[in-house]
């Protein structure tokens, strides 16, 4: 207040602002006001929105925080099934090669019976064909037996006596007897 009130008379009239006794008074009162609003405020306000900024401000690290230990949580998640893969691939690759062992042997089994099934049919035909060789054989003697008492009775006919029909059926028999069949 330290304008001289000397210059505040001497502006004309009818000017914009006039600094006179009444406006500085008002002006005095609009600071003090001012000033005392600002105390007041800064006492009433200041506090409850301090406390208001500070409660968001922990809400928010504490969301931060949740978000750190989600971001954790998942990279632990992350790994953990990262390695269960390894071993879900590990796991797979034991079950195939299992798979293969039992093919293996499966087809191994069904070879070694298949050899043994023709191997017995091999050896029931090898008996069939003995057998039959062997009937034939038998066949054969009868055959032959036969023949020979018929060409013995059609000797006989011819009338040969004793000692020639005896001597005849004797060399024919010990011929027969000493011929070797195939075996």
């Amino acid at each position: 207040m330290g304008i001289p009130f000397a210059l505040l008379e001497a502006m004309p009239p009818g000017s914009i602002l006039h600094f006179d006794k009444e406006f500085l008074l008002e002006l005095g009162i609009q600071w003090i006001n001012t000033i005392v609003i600002a105390v007041v405020l800064s006492k009433v306000l200041y506090k409850p929105v301090k406390n208001m900024l500070d409660k968001r401000a922990q809400k928010v690290a504490a969301q931060l925080d949740g978000a750190k230990k989600a971001s954790n949580e998942a990279d632990t998640l992350k790994e953990e099934y990262e390695s269960k893969l390894v071993g879900i691939d590990t796991q797979k690759a034991e079950i195939l090669a299992n798979a293969k062992a039992l093919a293996k042997a499966s087809a191994d089994k069904t070879l070694a019976d298949a050899r043994e099934a023709a191997e017995k049919l091999r050896n029931r035909a090898s008996a069939d064909i003995r057998s039959a060789e062997e009937n034939a054989k038998a066949e054969m003697k009868r055959e032959m037996i036969d023949i020979s008492f018929l060409l013995a009775g059609k000797f006989v006919a011819a009338s040969l006596d004793d000692k020639t029909r005896s001597d005849l059926v004797d060399s024919a028999l010990d011929e027969l007897g000493g011929v070797k069949w195939l075996a």
